[in-house]
């Protein structure tokens, strides 16, 4: 056996934002301190090492010291206080409002699960396999999805069947949500899938039969509103492609609803700094512009020592002397002493500042779920 070192890459920040969920959690069930094989804090590291690379329960209880029964029961608690903390279609719709979105956008994905041939029986009365989906050509769950304009997930459903059809689970989970935004200003973009979803969901014209063409102003209406709705595949891409257990599920297909949502909240935690506002950004730009040119020694820092002579500036030199000549004295040069931290000091500094910027605004963000979505600058 060859023991290595492994780096997780995840924000620090999120691993302790799951373990403050653990901990009201163990709390509120009355679990003894001490009592469990894994702090709260290394429960969070488990749960998230399954999401983000699809780490098989058996190497989980092993790095960690606990057996498969146990990984698997602490794996599910993750999971559970995640998904509690995802937003319900109400506040999604109150938070798109208040930040003047102009629309949304819906759209669904199968997310392929092992699952044997569940016979069931369809809509025509024919003998199906549940969980089978002639969409995606896999076994899987239906998810569907409420995105920004710019893609960014808002909110996901519990999952469906793979065999139900997008605007069936539409019509369960997301519709009658949708159609009271679209009644307050807030219409829906969808593909030609949810074609009869309702009033306030808006798809591409179809066709016509008998080789006819559209008419300009339809063709042009469905251009603008393919190149809106086109970058809410942009959001399946998020979850799928930063929580890699998104990308086949090995648990049971009722847990693939819990799951996306429980992604859903940890997704914040990875684009934080692209979700900031403007300010926020340019601020901390500055920040590191700074302490680039304090590297450099081109910023004097608090308490140093100037030097006692003052001398000629070197823009009265090229200026032909004639300002030297006038005996202009420029003010005295500070001399820039090490930092105290070292010669890390500007990265020290910067790491500091960021955690400053930073972590109190991701927890408003976590805490809160995705609803508090805020519209790039």
């Amino acid at each position: 056996m060859i023991a290595y070192r492994a780096t997780l890459d995840v924000p620090r920040e999120l691993a302790w934002f799951a373990a403050k969920l653990l901990l009201a959690e163990r709390r509120r069930r009355g679990t003894p301190r001490g009592s469990r094989a894994l702090s709260c804090f290394w429960q969070a590291v488990l749960g998230l090492r399954w999401f983000r690379d699809r780490t098989a329960a058996e190497s989980l209880a092993r790095d960690h010291g606990i057996s498969r029964a146990t990984a698997y029961r602490y794996l599910d608690e993750v999971i559970t206080v995640l998904a509690q903390q995802a937003p319900d279609l109400r506040r999604v719709f109150e938070r798109a409002k208040d930040e003047g979105l102009s629309h949304v956008i819906l759209d669904g994905k199968i997310i392929p699960a092992d699952r044997c041939k569940q016979p069931a029986s369809s809509v025509k009365g024919e003998v199906i396999d549940l969980w089978y989906s002639g969409k995606a050509h896999a076994h899987g769950g239906n998810i569907q999805a409420v995105l920004a304009p710019d893609g960014f997930p808002l909110w996901v459903s519990q999952a469906e069947p793979g065999s139900v059809h997008d605007l069936t689970a539409a019509r369960v989970h997301a519709l009658p949500a949708l159609y009271r935004a679209a009644a307050t200003g807030l219409p829906t973009l969808a593909d030609p899938g949810y074609d009869g979803a309702g009033i306030g969901i808006l798809i591409p014209v179809k066709q016509p039969p008998g080789g006819r063409e559209l008419d300009i102003n339809t063709q042009t209406r469905n251009a603008i509103q393919r190149s809106l709705r086109c970058l809410g595949e942009r959001g399946f891409a998020l979850l799928t492609g930063r929580w890699r257990t998104l990308q086949h599920i090995t648990t049971s297909p009722s847990k693939i609803g819990g799951i996306a949502r429980a992604a859903l909240v940890l997704n914040p935690f990875r684009i934080r700094l692209h979700q900031m506002k403007f300010a926020e950004i340019t601020s901390l730009h500055h920040i590191d512009r700074s302490l680039l040119r304090l590297s450099r020694g081109q910023v004097t820092l608090p308490g140093v020592v100037r030097d006692p002579g003052e001398r000629t500036t070197g823009r009265a030199r090229d200026l032909g002397g004639s300002e030297a000549a006038a005996g202009t004295p420029e003010p005295a040069r500070p001399t820039v002493r090490p930092h105290p931290i070292g010669g890390r000091s500007g990265r020290s500094l910067l790491n500091a500042l960021m955690h400053k910027y930073t972590v109190g605004y991701l927890e408003r963000w976590a805490i809160t779920g995705a609803a508090n979505y805020v519209k790039p600058g």
